[in-house]
């Protein structure tokens, strides 16, 4: 799948429910995938989106989200969450709902 693939902005994506986040200060959050027991973190762009996926959302939703929470262009929101979506889907942490 190519970046920014257009088929990607109508599907909906769902945090896996073995997947634990912890919020640790400072604008960062891990994540343990207990499954491989790897830890990855997030910045405050990738927790909002976060946030989105544990009930599981579309791009178009984590879009108007990332627009509400930071100051940022709707292009430049999809963008970022098109390739943090892309990231999470090639670690497993999540899968199309």
């Amino acid at each position: 799948m190519e970046r920014g693939d257009s088929n990607m902005t109508e599907e909906s994506y769902k945090a896996r429910e073995d997947v634990v986040m912890a919020d640790l200060g400072g604008g960062e959050t891990a994540l343990l995938d207990q499954a491989t027991m790897r830890y990855f973190t997030l910045n405050e762009t990738g927790r909002v989106i976060w946030d989105h996926l544990k009930e599981g959302a579309s791009i178009t939703k984590i879009v108007e989200a990332l627009v509400a929470a930071f100051e940022v262009t709707p292009e430049e929101a999809g963008q970022s969450a098109r390739e943090f979506l892309e990231d999470l889907l090639s670690e497993g942490l999540i899968h199309k709902a």
